[in-house]
């Protein structure tokens, strides 16, 4: 015996198609609505995607109603569930990273994240997968490539996330500045310093506050915020490296804020001098030159 009739079968056809219209248009007419009232364009994202999961929930309830009216429910979603486990293992994968996401505050649009080989801004987090703007690769300081990369939501089960703006929306940026070994390297370092005193602007206070706000969730422990400085060794001379906190989207700003004052306070002092790779001969035995033999 046939579960439905050629009849029912058509008429239930006829239902859904009319609730799948139904729903498209009352989900756009949500959309004009909504651009016409609200010029907020962050809120006008955030209610588009709930009113599209919320119309896409009431047609899969309203279709399962019209469907399995009479049948066996639990075993007909028992079978349907195991093949689609089955055949649909990314994207279930994927959808429990949607609510994986969602659930535990991952991350948010808008938010700077890096993930796999990926690194960008978040722009978009739908079902399967979420958008990001990419940055860095062939351009230089975090800045944008303008690629839009698409990734599945089930990445984040297989590869470290790293989020540069949730909980703390600062971090630490070093500037290495080599100079020769011959170099006086006490003024080197105090210029360096000078450098940052005058050129970098003193955000203490804002970050105390940041890490206050996010005391309760994140045990983060800086106990210093100022701007200091490292020297180390290299093969071709001595590094200062200067270290200091910055917002997460200004690294090269901050880079345009060193560098220059930098260059030109090094080129003005008679006793540091540029380092960079080289190469160097030492000989400790006089030199022989060989005299030809004279003809006879």
């Amino acid at each position: 015996m046939e579960l439905f009739d050629l009849t029912e079968t058509q008429f239930r056809l006829v239902v859904s198609l009319v609730v799948l219209l139904t729903a498209v248009v009352i989900h756009r007419v949500v959309i004009a609505v909504m651009q016409k009232r609200m010029a907020d364009a962050g809120v006008q994202y955030r209610v588009s995607k709930v009113s599209a999961y919320v119309a896409t929930a009431v047609v899969f309830l309203i279709l399962a109603q019209i469907w399995l009216r009479g049948a066996d429910v639990v075993t007909y979603l028992g079978i349907v569930s195991a093949g689609l486990a089955i055949a649909l293992s990314d994207v279930v994968k994927n959808i429990a990273g949607w609510i994986y996401i969602l659930s535990r505050h991952t991350f948010s649009v808008g938010d700077r994240i890096e993930i796999g080989a990926v690194q960008g801004d978040v722009v978009d987090i739908r079902l399967v997968r979420f958008s990001v703007i990419e940055i860095g690769n062939w351009v230089h300081a975090d800045q944008s490539t303008g690629r839009l990369v698409h990734i599945p939501n089930g990445q984040l089960f297989t590869n470290a996330m790293f989020n540069y703006t949730t909980g703390f929306a600062y971090i630490w940026h070093e500037v290495p500045v080599s100079i020769t070994f011959e170099s006086d390297l006490d003024a080197a370092e105090q210029l360096v310093r000078d450098v940052l005193a005058d050129h970098v602007p003193d955000l203490s206070a804002e970050i105390r506050k940041d890490l206050m706000r996010t005391a309760p969730e994140y045990r983060i422990q800086f106990q210093h915020f100022t701007p200091t400085t490292y020297v180390t060794a290299a093969p071709h001379g001595v590094i200062i490296t200067a270290r200091f906190m910055i917002p997460v989207r200004q690294r090269r700003n901050y880079d345009q804020m060193i560098w220059k004052p930098l260059v030109r306070a090094i080129r003005e002092h008679p006793d540091i001098h540029w380092a960079y790779p080289t190469t160097r001969t030492v000989i400790t035995e006089p030199l022989r030159l060989d005299q030809p033999n004279s003809p006879k």
